[in-house]
């Protein structure tokens, strides 16, 4: 029985995915006596990655070519989401007002403690887990108030995004018992759409007597892709009750970090109730 897919996140971002650009091109004019880009005019056109929000109230640029790496913020305000226009007023991200763009630019090792700026969003596209598929924008940036200031263009295409990791758990409802031990043998199979490491654990449970419950839980980590992995796993009882020939109560989940979108975690369940028979060989 399946109960629930879903993602969890331990990012800033809820479910981030960061994707290298397919074509992108990066370019900023300081003016003299700007901090952060200490009058120069750069231009990037690889080693861009772009990373949003699954909200799309947030996306994130970075640049790391030619020996210079740098980074942008552009955020709407708090209950928003990107949208082709006009942010004015936009202060440093994420130190922002809650009814205030964010905006920041940083990079090779110089910063703004405060920022003053606006900027403009052309086009934007963000797919599923915050996966960046358009971004065309435009900002001005002063730095602690100061009169000088920093101008930028980035333009990012890629193509539509890869799927995410799927994983689908089928634990058997046949199982196995040692009735020497008591320990308890039970298994079944998991199948991924992509390849992943896939992490399975669960709990074991039996009404062996009016009074008395065997309970022991398990975990396994197996590799997953489109071809089913067998899964068997020992469960050992606790508080020593020991697993005894009969029907017990099986609740597995296995779960992953999708390798393509960090910070995304996946999950499958099932719940199965096992017959465990004693097994005829190997009594030790």
């Amino acid at each position: 029985m399946k109960f629930f897919k879903q993602c969890l996140v331990a990012v800033l971002f809820a479910c981030t995915a960061p994707a290298m650009a397919q074509t992108a091109n990066l370019t900023f004019v300081s003016e003299p006596g700007d901090y952060v880009g200490q009058g120069e005019s750069l231009s990037f056109s690889d080693g861009i990655d772009a990373y949003g929000s699954t909200d799309g109230r947030i996306v994130s640029v970075s640049v790391n070519s030619d020996g210079h790496w740098f980074f942008l913020n552009l955020a709407a305000p708090e209950g928003q989401a990107l949208a082709p226009g006009a942010y004015e007023n936009a202060a440093r991200y994420p130190f922002q007002n809650s009814d205030q763009p964010g905006l920041d630019f940083w990079g090779d090792g110089r910063g703004c403690n405060t920022v003053a700026g606006r900027f403009d969003v052309e086009a934007i596209k963000i797919s599923s887990f915050g996966y960046v598929e358009r971004l065309k924008a435009n900002w001005e940036l002063h730095c602690e108030g100061a009169e000088p200031g920093l101008f930028g263009t980035v333009d990012i295409t890629n193509p539509p995004p890869p799927p995410g990791l799927e994983i689908t758990l089928q634990m058997n409802t046949q199982g196995a018992v040692n009735r020497v031990n008591g320990r308890a043998t039970v298994g079944g199979i998991v199948t991924c759409n992509k390849a992943a490491t896939v992490n399975v654990s669960g709990y074991l449970t039996q009404r062996t007597s009016r009074l008395t419950i065997a309970q022991g839980e398990f975990y396994a980590q197996v590799p997953c892709d489109t071809t089913p992995t067998a899964i068997l796993v020992t469960v050992s009882p606790v508080a020593g009750v020991p697993f005894l020939n009969g029907t017990a109560q099986l609740d597995a989940t296995a779960w992953a970090y999708d390798p393509l979108y960090p910070g995304v975690q996946v999950r499958d369940t099932d719940s199965v109730l096992v017959q465990l028979k004693v097994e005829k060989k190997n009594q030790k």
